[in-house]
């Protein structure tokens, strides 16, 4: 074998072993990465609500979440959440009680996983809304331009 003009004879094993090391390496520089959870309280973002995105603290266990009605006309909007903490993260359980054009009142429930490995996208309840969970120390430990990208309003 030749590099850079030198010979090289590599035996199978030296062979086996760097093919090993070409393999593991994207997984050993991954790890050296950042992680994007640090800390083990819970703060969930809602965006694409039409009065803008939200963040949320679950703190409590137990807490609502969206509290929006109309005075001028009988349409509403209120979510709770119970929130369960596991080994891995938390699960949490939002109960929705909602009346809207339609006129007919209705409850929905929806359960989520937010693990402490990852960052989850769900649609949260309507077409167009989105939830996204992430742990972080502190309120103060939260950077808005990694929860909510893009240009301050």
């Amino acid at each position: 074998m030749q590099i850079f003009g030198a010979d090289f004879s590599l035996d199978v094993r030296t062979r086996a072993f760097f093919l090993v090391l070409i393999v593991l390496a994207p997984l050993l520089s991954a790890q050296q990465l950042p992680v994007p959870n640090r800390g083990k309280q819970l703060f969930i973002t809602i965006k694409g609500r039409p009065s803008g995105d939200v963040i949320v603290a679950m703190a409590p266990h137990s807490r609502p979440v969206i509290q929006d009605w109309s005075r001028y006309n009988p349409t509403y909007n209120f979510i709770s959440a119970v929130v369960r903490r596991m080994p891995d993260g938390c699960r949490v359980t939002f109960t929705r009680y909602v009346m809207s054009e339609d006129y007919v009142p209705r409850i929905e429930r929806l359960e989520l996983s937010f693990p402490y490995s990852q960052q989850p996208l769900y649609r949260f309840f309507d077409d167009h809304v989105y939830i996204i969970g992430f742990y972080r120390r502190s309120p103060t430990d939260i950077d808005r331009n990694e929860v909510v990208p893009g240009p301050r309003t």
